[in-house]
């Protein structure tokens, strides 16, 4: 081991005798880096024992030629620059592919008043390799945010900020990058028919000291306003039994939602005219009889035929008639209430269901509007088709079961048609009790 001697440039106020030169020497030694002192000239005046390890002993040669194995002094030099302005500078010195370390140099003035540079390199090496270890981990984890299509936040009850991660900026549509108000658009992203909901699933959890807040689905507003459908669940962290902290992790399930829609519409409407199905219609009828019953609502049953359909498919083709069938589903549906029902039960069959009906006498008037609208004529491929139908009506004064019900205005309707078509009828027995 090669110990340092006194330097030949004395330092103002260090090495004049009024401090032990060697136990400051003994503490240089003792310092977990290197340290040295070099020259306006270039030239090392003096370096600890970590120094001299790493780059040798000889003390002669230019710190360009000792530290960098250069024959001429760096283009950009930081000892030059500490020399040139007085002022300390700090850089990160990569010695090879695994020892990186950090530099400082500061400026000192000797007894000539001549200016000299102090340099202190620290191994940074095994902070360097953390901190690439955290680096890869949030890569990591950025990209997984991504492709599951989520990301987490952080929100201080206190103070109100919000922290997302990189994968909630991409859910949401948000620059990384821009300087963005977090907390200000937080208040923004969550959906104003879903604000009441989220609160009091915030607020029910934090009352109940709650850790853990159960998943939770609900809507969000991106960046470009478009709907996001998330589900978020998250943990509370409390501080003397107040909360103080809330962690989340949101997901996109849109797709799921779709989905799960897609499959709603193809289990409970026809695909051809969009309305109500067979299966649903009839479950909504039960439902309704059911609610007739207890609270005493009154409800007119419809049954709608198309007057002599097969023609149409025979002299135009059934892709005429599946544009008749759409189109008749339509125009009935803009005549009806957002409370009454329609369905395709088969064929070019129809069932409308009125709610809230306090007199059938009513019914024959919204009937009538409904068969006006449907001989209104269809263009189809440059043709005008025009098509009438046939209604039968029952009401819930009837006091029938469901199937009772729609076999009586299946009958009304036939007896419609049987009187010459395009007309409605009531159903037998109901007239008698005052609904016609």
């Amino acid at each position: 081991m090669v110990h340092i001697t006194k330097p030949s440039l004395p330092v103002a106020g260090q090495f004049d005798g009024t401090v032990d030169f060697n136990r400051l020497l003994g503490i240089l030694n003792g310092i977990p880096g290197f340290v040295y002192l070099q020259r306006r000239d270039n030239t090392i005046a003096f370096a600890n024992d970590a120094f001299l390890d790493l780059f040798g002993p000889d003390l002669s040669v230019p710190c360009y030629e000792k530290l960098k194995n250069r024959q001429s002094p760096c283009e950009i030099c930081p000892v030059a620059r500490v020399l040139k302005t007085g002022q300390p500078t700090e850089w990160e010195w990569q010695k090879d592919p695994t020892t990186c370390y950090r530099v400082f140099h500061h400026p000192i003035i000797d007894r000539d008043g001549q200016m000299a540079v102090v340099g202190v390199g620290i191994d940074i090496s095994e902070e360097k390799k953390h901190q690439a270890e955290l680096a890869a981990t949030a890569r990591r984890m950025k990209d997984a945010e991504s492709l599951s299509r989520m990301g987490h936040f952080c929100w201080d009850v206190k103070s109100g900020e919000v922290e997302w991660s990189s994968g909630m900026f991409e859910l949401l549509g948000y620059d990384e990058d821009a300087k963005t108000d977090i907390t200000l658009v937080n208040e923004s992203i969550h959906h104003p028919e879903d604000m009441d909901a989220i609160w009091a699933w915030i607020h029910d959890a934090m009352e109940q000291g709650q850790v853990i807040l159960e998943p939770k689905q609900y809507r969000v507003i991106r960046a470009d306003g478009s709907i996001l459908h998330t589900q978020t669940q998250g943990k509370i962290e409390y501080l003397d039994g107040e909360p103080v902290r809330l962690f989340g992790t949101s997901i996109d399930i849109s797709s799921i939602v779709a989905m799960e829609e897609k499959l709603i519409r193809l289990a409970r409407f026809d695909s051809l005219t969009g309305v109500c199905n067979r299966a649903w219609f009839f479950e909504s009828l039960t439902d309704t009889v059911k609610q007739s019953r207890r609270s005493g609502a009154g409800f007119a049953l419809l049954s709608l035929d198309l007057d002599l359909f097969k023609q149409i498919n025979d002299q135009f083709g059934h892709a005429a008639g599946d544009e008749v069938l759409r189109q008749v589903a339509l125009r009935v549906q803009a005549k009806l209430r957002e409370t009454d029902l329609v369905g395709r039960i088969g064929g070019d069959e129809f069932l409308v269901l009125l709610r809230n009906v306090d007199n059938c006498r009513g019914t024959g008037t919204t009937a009538g509007k409904l068969l006006d609208a449907i001989r209104q004529p269809i263009a189809f491929n440059r043709h005008e088709v025009t098509v009438t139908g046939s209604i039968g009506i029952t009401c819930s004064s009837m006091d029938l079961e469901m199937e009772d019900l729609v076999k009586a205005a299946d009958t009304a309707m036939y007896e419609a048609k049987q009187a010459g078509r395009s007309r409605y009828s009531f159903a037998n027995g109901c007239m008698d009790r005052g609904c016609g």
